[in-house]
């Protein structure tokens, strides 16, 4: 990798990473690559994506697309699963350049450090060239600097999400609504329960066959309590599979065992 300036988002920890192969981090006042860009001119991006487990980026989607119409860019994706240590040790091997790397995984970005695939930077570069980034970062996360660093050194800027924390949210098409004789969105479990059904049985793509459901999963829902975060959330429980919540005593308490969840499943069957 000859480019001396690279990002990487690591999605696990937040974590924004700067990449060059071990080759001494520029100074502030420095300039990087082959010099400014012009932004009248479409800016070529090489992007090493992350993915979700499993899944293959692909160049042309309808995001990517739009990215490059607002920004006046072209992304040209690196085709490897992040998840996958034995393709990224061979993507690594080979020598592969990339601008802009979207990092998700494991511990492996320690052990990018480690071998010398990313760099640190100082962070007086970050004050110079990425303010907006570090007034943020003060004002929010005083301790953000922790997050990014490894032996003392800075090698990365945390993402910051004011949504993260956000509940998935239910979307009805309101055409097949009204093709089935709903007038109003759902208020209540009931409600919801019969719109669904009716979904399910009274053809509402209108194409003379039994072959609609009343509820579908999203790209990344590919566990149960993501089926129904929903009916889930109105017995208030919290259907992220690693959190903990806090019980009636005051003790922890994981969502599969508590009582809330039980009669929800009994909502379910």
């Amino acid at each position: 990798m000859k480019k001396l300036m690279m990002l990487v988002l690591l999605s696990f920890i937040g974590v924004l990473l700067f990449v060059g192969c071990g080759k001494q981090a520029a100074q502030p006042g420095t300039q990087t690559g082959s010099g400014t860009h012009d932004p009248n001119k479409v800016l070529d991006i090489t992007l090493l994506g992350f993915n979700q487990q499993g899944i293959m980026p692909r160049n042309e989607n309808i995001i990517q697309k739009e990215l490059e119409r607002r920004y006046n860019i072209t992304i040209n994706n690196v085709i490897v699963e992040t998840y996958n240590s034995e393709q990224m040790n061979l993507l690594f091997a080979t020598g592969v350049e990339f601008d802009l790397w979207t990092w998700g995984g494991d511990r492996t970005p320690i052990a990018a450090a480690q071998t010398g695939t990313v760099r640190s930077v100082p962070l007086e570069y970050v004050i110079q060239y990425a303010p907006a980034f570090y007034d943020l970062y003060e004002k929010n996360a005083p301790d953000w600097k922790f997050i990014g660093s490894y032996n003392d050194q800075l090698y990365g800027l945390p993402m910051y999400s004011e949504t993260f924390l956000s509940p998935y949210g239910l979307t009805v098409r309101t055409d097949w609504m009204k093709n089935v004789g709903f007038n109003e969105i759902p208020k209540t479990l009931a409600e919801l329960k019969e719109l669904l059904t009716r979904f399910r049985d009274n053809d509402p793509d209108g194409n003379g066959r039994r072959d609609t459901y009343g509820l579908s999963l999203g790209a990344d829902a590919a566990d149960f309590p993501f089926l129904n975060p929903y009916l889930m959330g109105a017995y208030g429980v919290n259907v992220n599979r690693r959190t903990w919540g806090v019980g009636s005593d005051g003790s922890p308490i994981h969502y599969g065992v508590q009582p809330e969840y039980r009669d929800a499943l009994m909502e379910c069957s």
